[in-house]
């Protein structure tokens, strides 16, 4: 069998850009521009959004009420009394500066700056809930594992452009959730549905 040689075409991809960049350009390709450009801001933004929403602040513990120290009688000077991080500690300076007692924050944190900064903040993961923050965005990732076994079935039943636009419009109502939500569990669940839809949003 003889192979017959195709003949070589040069074929300049510059000029042809150009060409229908010059004669085609008009509101289709700016709407098509802007849909994937949106869709791209949507998708990037609900991977990186942990970066400023769980970003720390400085804290304390919240001073303690006049009642509360009169509980501790005779150490009822605020000399007497530190404010740390994670706890409240009374020293008794008659007998050298002595521990009398160690409390845990009562009345909550003082934040710097103000406590609607971050969800660290907002719903106080510090000291013995250290760690929430960042266990968020590993419910993110799961839920991109997750999408990686569920959505390639599904794309090959119904079609790669309704399962986009499908998985695009809950990405949008799950970033609407995390915005919202009240309680951190509520983020935690619009954090995994986040991952679950952007993964097939991102391909």
């Amino acid at each position: 069998m003889v192979k017959r040689k195709r003949p070589q075409v040069d074929v300049n991809v510059d000029e042809m850009l150009l060409s229908l960049s010059l004669k085609s350009f008009g509101f289709f390709q700016i709407s098509q521009f802007l849909l994937i450009s949106s869709t791209g801001v949507v998708v990037t933004s609900t991977i990186y959004v942990i970066v400023f929403a769980g970003s720390h602040t400085d804290f304390k513990c919240k001073n303690l009420t006049d009642v509360q120290l009169e509980n501790f009688t005779t150490y009822t000077s605020i000399d007497h009394v530190t404010y740390e991080t994670c706890n409240i500690k009374v020293y008794n300076e008659a007998e050298n500066a002595s521990l009398v007692d160690s409390l845990n924050c009562i009345n909550g944190y003082e934040y710097t700056p103000s406590k609607e900064r971050s969800i660290i903040s907002q719903w106080d993961l510090v000291c013995s809930k250290n760690g929430l923050a960042e266990l968020s965005q590993t419910c993110f990732i799961i839920g991109q594992i997750a999408s990686a076994f569920i959505f390639p079935i599904l794309t090959e039943k119904i079609g790669r452009r309704p399962m986009h636009i499908t998985c695009g419009f809950f990405l949008m109502l799950s970033a609407l959730i995390c915005t919202f939500s009240s309680e951190y569990w509520i983020f935690v669940l619009g954090r995994i549905l986040s991952g679950l839809f952007e993964e097939q949003c991102s391909k």
